[in-house]
């Protein structure tokens, strides 16, 4: 039987210290997981309508950055566009959301489908501003990879993403 991998981007507070917000993964039976692919604006390609709050979500391979302050951070400098595929052979997905912080103080993320293994890894790609004299994120995201380091099972996957009482779901595939 297959079991569901989620990836869950964790509510962070504004206090939180940058280094712990993280996206945890619970894992049971043969691995099913939860990421992001690259989708632009309120509106997506899908039709799908994105909560209030939420100004992007994107798909792709992640680079790390620096914020204008010397602090860590990624981004995906090139996003797939709509329908959103990666190739067969793919070893890392990643997605980010981008949320304005005054509205979207944390949000869960789970990316729906069998990976091809039950050990997943995922690395924090979170972004942090000063809002009004406080921390707050004002990226979600997360790289997931296989715990062997083997590529990901080919297959269709969702994107599960929820924010307060809403939730929207994004399909991706690897193929």
């Amino acid at each position: 039987m297959n079991s569901t991998l989620l990836a869950s981007v964790a509510t962070v507070t504004a206090l939180a210290t940058l280094t712990s917000a993280s996206v945890g993964l619970a894992a049971t039976g043969e691995g099913r997981m939860t990421a992001t692919l690259a989708r632009v604006g309120q509106e997506q390609a899908s039709g799908v309508t994105l909560p209030a709050g939420i100004k992007k979500v994107a798909f792709g391979h992640a680079e790390d950055t620096k914020t204008p302050t010397g602090g860590a951070s990624c981004a995906i400098p090139k996003p797939l566009s709509d329908p959103i595929e990666f190739d067969a052979g793919t070893i890392a997905i990643s997605f980010t959301i981008e949320v304005d912080p005054q509205i979207v103080r944390g949000l869960n993320a789970s990316v729906e489908g069998d990976l091809g293994s039950s050990n997943v890894r995922s690395e924090n790609c979170n972004a942090y501003a000063i809002c009004s004299g406080r921390i707050c994120q004002t990226q979600y995201g997360s790289t997931v990879t296989r715990s062997d380091g083997k590529a990901l099972r080919t297959g269709q996957y969702k994107l599960s993403i929820e924010v307060g009482d809403q939730t929207f779901s994004l399909p991706f595939a690897i193929k």
